[in-house]
């Protein structure tokens, strides 16, 4: 390497020692300038962090399913969600007792394990505080909750205000009977028991959902009860449950098919202002409608084939026997044979009457009806 050559490098060195100053001037600059608007994004507080907890908890309340409805135990709209946010989040959640007050045990696989779900179960109600609780067991026939498992729940029975049971078999959770001084509602869906289940220590219930064959296995209360469903139910199990129940305001019944020709005794109802009767067969006809007696009814929402081939008539009768002053008439599943101008020519003191058809019926005549300005929107299904 000549002389010459040596000099030509050394400059190439400082040249370059001289850019990577000036690199490092300017990265220092940028530097400084990205501490500055750290600082300044430090400062900021956002807003939903400056909320009170009891704000923030307020918030959390209305982030899951209104009770007594059941969130799911993950995921979406679970309590569970909120714990996993940030630190202050998850204390505010553990620590706001009506996100954990419900709780729904669900054993539809034959390959499920329930330990985990009782022992969720169990952490939720100790988090729920002092806090009254609602709970949903559902599953199959083939799957049973075992003895042991089934006391750890009863454990907070005496804390139960609403309890959903949809099991085939009542005997998978016969260990749950007993004492519910808070229990205010009960939805029960079965298709068989070894025996007779009576709940007699609920000195609050007020309002049950019997679906399936539950009338015929549960006992209640009865003359405690204001609101009632039963859900398919065959017209003579109705009877000997409505003749114990004088003190319903409310009453929704779904009924499966039966024989027409059965005679039913008469069923008085004296407090009763509410009632739906829904046909869950088509074309079916049963005399049930024509055994009630209620003077109080205000409100009546019946499938029309429920009324047989004279239904003008058969409400005539039913208002005349029960000398009632209704208010509302809303006759569903209807076929276009009866218009709702001739039951508001037949009942003209009724304020209002709506008139709903059949989904499937798309024929002229009730075409012609909407065009009269007749309602052809279903009122709401309740049962």
């Amino acid at each position: 390497m000549t002389v010459s050559t040596l000099q030509v490098e050394r400059e190439h060195m400082a040249a370059l020692e001289a850019q990577i100053a000036d690199l490092e001037r300017r990265l220092a600059i940028l530097r400084d300038e990205k501490a500055l608007v750290q600082d300044i994004l430090d400062a900021y507080k956002y807003p939903v962090l400056e909320l009170p907890n009891e704000i923030v908890s307020e918030i959390f309340i209305h982030f899951v399913p209104p009770y007594p409805s059941r969130p799911p135990n993950r995921g979406t709209l679970s309590p569970t969600l909120l714990t996993q946010i940030c630190a202050r989040w998850r204390r505010i959640a553990l620590s706001t007792t009506q996100l954990w007050r419900a709780v729904h045990i669900a054993f539809w696989d034959d390959d499920v394990d329930l330990h985990p779900q009782i022992q969720l179960a169990d952490t939720w109600f100790s988090r729920a505080g002092l806090c009254p609780l609602s709970l949903e067991i559902s599953g199959r026939s083939d799957l049973s909750i075992p003895r042991e498992e089934i006391s750890d729940l009863a454990v907070e029975q005496a804390r139960w205000e609403y309890l959903k049971i949809n099991v085939s078999d009542l005997d998978t959770v016969f260990g749950l009977v007993g004492p519910m001084p808070r229990l205010r509602h009960i939805d029960v869906d079965v298709s068989r028991s070894s025996e007779i289940v009576s709940l007699e220590q609920v000195p609050l219930l007020c309002s049950a959902v019997l679906s399936g064959f539950a009338p015929s296995y549960i006992v209640l209360p009865w003359n405690q009860l204001t609101s009632l469903a039963l859900k398919r139910v065959f017209p003579n199990e109705c009877p000997h449950v409505l003749q114990l129940t004088t003190n319903l305001t409310h009453c929704e019944i779904a009924m499966l098919l039966g024989d027409s020709n059965t005679t039913l005794p008469e069923i008085h109802l004296p407090q009763l202002q509410s009632l739906a009767v829904k046909a869950m067969e088509e074309h079916y006809e049963h005399p049930f409608i024509r055994s009630l007696v209620t003077p109080a009814l205000r409100r009546l929402e019946v499938s029309e084939v429920q009324l047989g081939t004279t239904t003008i008539e058969t409400l005539q009768s039913l208002f005349s026997k029960s000398q009632c002053n209704l208010e509302e008439l809303h006759i569903i599943d209807a076929a276009p044979l009866v218009t709702q101008l001739q039951y508001s020519l037949a009942f003209p003191s009724i304020a209002t009457i709506s008139v709903s058809i059949r989904p499937e019926d798309t024929s002229e005549s009730s075409l012609k009806r909407s065009m009269y300005g007749e309602s052809t929107d279903c009122i709401h299904d309740s049962i």
